[in-house]
């Protein structure tokens, strides 16, 4: 996703972003390879200065805006990618095809927000996609249960009433989660309809220029030009 739209709007205390500088992975590859050299060829005395020094370099440079911007979009691009690791491991329980499918909505997600960077919140499509990998555990869970319904029995044993009604218990439940089976894949259909809405909406979007404008406002200044040089004409011929 887009790291404008993944970017945090809420205000950070300076600690937050001191401590996000440290933890960068530029910041700790440079600062083990500064540490390590330091300690080699100084001694630990200089190791220590060196750590201080980077601890103050952050401080300082976590106040620029634009420093800032850049750790709260790469702390955003961590958690959407912390966020959909947990979602593609919940969804592994539904099956590899219901994984798939989870694959491709996340990476329709992803070219939605390329498209348009609002869209992401404007249309709650990390919820969507939160909402689906839940249904789909349920609907697989439900599926899995039917194991433990009854499959038929010849209707001339004789039963007991007990077990008759055991029997008959057991069809009801059959049926309604054979009914809720049927709501579920309904319900994972409709998200995976409507992200594709979404997607052909947002692709389809006036968001291109109005070239007949442009094209008007260039004529336009050429006619301005054109006559401006004819009146400059005119009046060295006077």
């Amino acid at each position: 996703m887009s790291t404008s739209a993944l970017a945090c709007t809420q205000p950070r205390s300076p600690t937050h972003y001191v401590r996000g500088a440290m933890l960068h992975p530029t910041s700790v590859t440079v600062l083990s390879t500064a540490v390590c050299f330091a300690a080699c060829y100084a001694g630990l005395l200089a190791a220590m200065c060196t750590v201080i020094g980077a601890f103050v370099f952050a401080v300082a440079a976590t106040r620029s805006g634009f420093v800032r911007s850049h750790l709260d979009q790469w702390a955003a691009r961590q958690r959407h990618r912390q966020r959909d690791h947990v979602r593609t491991r919940r969804v592994e329980l539904a099956g590899p095809a219901r994984s798939h499918q989870y694959r491709e909505l996340a990476d329709l997600v992803d070219e939605i927000d390329e498209a348009d960077p609002n869209a992401a919140n404007r249309f709650e499509l990390e919820g969507l996609l939160d909402q689906f990998v839940e249904v789909a555990r349920c609907h697989h869970r439900c599926v899995e249960s039917l194991r433990f319904a009854p499959t038929g029995d010849s209707p001339f044993i004789e039963r007991s009433r007990m077990r008759t009604d055991i029997l008959a218990r057991r069809v009801r439940r059959r049926e309604d989660t054979a009914k809720r089976i049927a709501r579920l894949s309904d319900e994972l259909a409709s998200i995976d309809e409507l992200l594709h809405l979404i997607a052909h909406s947002v692709a389809t979007s006036p968001g291109s220029p109005d070239v007949n404008s442009e094209l008007d406002r260039r004529l336009w200044e050429l006619d301005e030009v054109e006559s401006a040089l004819a009146e400059l004409h005119a009046d060295e011929a006077a």
